[in-house]
């Protein structure tokens, strides 16, 4: 700042004086006769005594000058956090506005409540076929393809056709998807289940139930047997014999050998069967504790 650095000057410069030193004094200055107050002596002596700058006093006057700019150096180093902090509050609002919302998810399913069945409040408590064919609309999908079966998988629906209020809500907080929007997002994650032996193995296992007409069922017909192994085992890299399954399945002359019902037994041995064996059916051993019907298709196979 413009004062301190012409006190600095000030401080280096040292005074011009004219006074003699103490030894010239001792020499040139008359007699106290002509001095009788003593007065030049004691002037010379306080001239010669004053201090003139030194090294070490520029030094202070220098370090003195130069502290504010520290200061402000501090101060600005300090203040660096608070400038980032709108960037943090920034983030969180981003954060938030993507999280999972009870209130946005159940205002969805609610609005296909006039395709729905409601309850005494006119609320809607389960979702039919005709919302959920809506809801297929809304996101894209085939109503009867393979993705809407895996939305089903994920919501844990108890029955084919029905999307309970309870189903929607967990599922859909499981997903963390509370809009048509995020739950597309989510569509490539959906596909990747049948990709993956563990995850389509748990689908799988799901479907019988779900595919069931009555929970006291211990089977599903046939019809619905086909239909669900074509839309759920289509990777035919990890799964072998499903066409020519259903080759045999739809062969009238194996009409009599044929099951008119499929069990869970049958069911789930299907999935080891079309995983495991080879497709030249080389390694398909008839001893081991498979179900007469793939005993059967086996040699029809092989009778080609």
């Amino acid at each position: 700042m413009p004062p301190r650095k012409r006190k600095t000057a000030e401080a280096t410069a040292p005074p011009q004086t004219n006074a003699p030193t103490p030894a010239s004094t001792a020499s040139s200055t008359p007699s106290s006769a002509n001095h009788p107050n003593g007065t030049d002596r004691r002037s010379a002596r306080s001239t010669a005594e004053k201090p003139t700058a030194s090294a070490s006093s520029i030094a202070k006057s220098t370090s003195s000058a130069a502290a504010p700019a520290t200061k402000r150096s501090r101060t600005s180093k300090l203040s660096t956090p608070n400038a980032a902090a709108p960037a943090k509050s920034t983030s969180r609002s981003t954060k938030s506005a993507h999280a999972f919302s009870a209130h946005a998810c159940e205002s969805w399913f609610q609005s296909y409540s006039s395709d729905s069945i409601p309850n005494s409040n006119h609320e809607t408590v389960e979702m039919d076929i005709e919302a959920i064919e809506r809801f297929c609309n809304d996101i894209a999908v085939d109503v009867s393809g393979p993705i809407v079966l895996a939305i089903a998988y994920k919501l844990s629906a108890a029955r084919m056709g029905v999307f309970s209020r309870a189903e929607w809500m967990n599922g859909m907080q499981l997903l963390d998807v509370d809009s048509t929007a995020k739950l597309q997002q989510k569509l490539p994650l959906l596909e990747s289940i049948f990709q993956d032996t563990a995850q389509v193995k748990d689908l799988y296992k799901w479907a019988f139930a779900f595919a069931k007409e009555s929970p006291e069922k211990k089977y599903i017909e046939i019809e619905m047997a086909k239909g669900l192994w074509t839309l759920i085992l289509s990777n035919k890299s990890m799964f072998r014999h499903v066409d020519q399954f259903m080759e045999y399945l739809n062969d009238p002359d194996e009409e009599s050998t044929v099951p008119k019902v499929i069990n869970k037994d049958q069911w789930m041995s299907f999935f080891d069967f079309s995983s495991s064996v080879r497709e030249d059916l080389s390694n398909y051993d008839e001893s081991s504790a498979w179900p007469v019907m793939l005993d059967e298709f086996v040699e029809w196979c092989r009778s080609k």
